[in-house]
């Protein structure tokens, strides 16, 4: 009952295995949520290798009845959640014309519905508590979109507004809510996102080291804030965006535009 129990999803690699990292690292105890049951555990001996700090549970995001079903099982261990962090995701870099209705579908369910619902349970978990944070990791993509990414630009973006407004609303419970904003990350995803891997090779030298990026997200449990964007040159230019917008199409679609 004592232990700082964190959530953590898409824990089996990636930004969300480094947080993890950093999470033991500071003291916390974690639950490890991920699609595969089998890498899920895996990634567990590589972290905690006696498992004293950390727990498993596999749930695909994309079943609604599988994050209740996890919910359900967190609330019957009787355990105080102490965090959430949604890192989970996925994204295909195609131009819209050329994404399937499947990666759509997967993308939004995956990045912006699984992510809306789980925090839903939890979020009632923690007001029934009188306390908790819930960090969800969007991206810059949701502020500033690219062509190839407006599919998950947007799945992203709306997490960014979900989130701004749940803050708003769980406030008065002592609930916390922040977002991270992140520019591209050397993990598998980019891999994932661009088959042809020309994208990550484009911008490999602009690529934020997932274990920094671990640590940042870890550290926001102990030093609040509402939301924390990275790297530093691209939350600048997303706050210039709105302000030119014309030049801001430019630059993305054209001059900075890698994909």
């Amino acid at each position: 009952m004592n232990k700082r129990n964190i959530i953590v999803t898409g824990a089996d690699s990636g930004i969300g295995l480094e947080t993890c990292r950093s999470l033991i690292n500071l003291g916390f105890y974690i639950i490890m949520i991920g699609r595969n049951s089998a890498k899920l555990l895996q990634t567990q001996s590589k972290i905690d290798p006696d498992h004293q700090n950390s727990n498993v549970l596999s749930c695909d995001l994309t079943r609604r009845l599988a994050i209740k079903q996890a919910i359900t099982l967190i609330r019957h261990s009787k355990i105080q959640i102490y965090g959430l962090i949604n890192t989970a995701g996925v994204g295909y870099f195609e131009k819209v014309l050329d994404t399937t209705d499947i990666q759509i579908e997967q993308t939004f369910k995956t990045n912006t519905l699984g992510l809306i619902y789980l925090t839903k349970y939890v979020a009632r978990l923690m007001v029934h508590q009188g306390f908790g944070h819930i960090i969800n990791v969007a991206s810059m993509a949701g502020k500033i979109v690219t062509p190839k990414a407006a599919i998950y630009g947007s799945s992203k973006a709306a997490v960014i507004s979900f989130s701004n407004g749940l803050r708003m609303e769980l406030k008065p419970y002592n609930v916390l809510v922040s977002t991270v904003n992140t520019g591209p990350v050397k993990t598998p995803f980019l891999k994932k996102a661009d088959l042809s891997e020309n994208y990550a090779k484009s911008v490999q030298k602009y690529l934020l080291n997932p274990q920094i990026v671990g640590e940042k997200i870890a550290q926001l449990l102990i030093d609040y804030r509402r939301e924390l964007n990275l790297p530093w040159y691209m939350e600048f230019a997303a706050k210039l965006y709105p302000l030119f917008p014309q030049l801001g199409d430019y630059l993305s679609g054209d001059v900075f535009n890698k994909k």
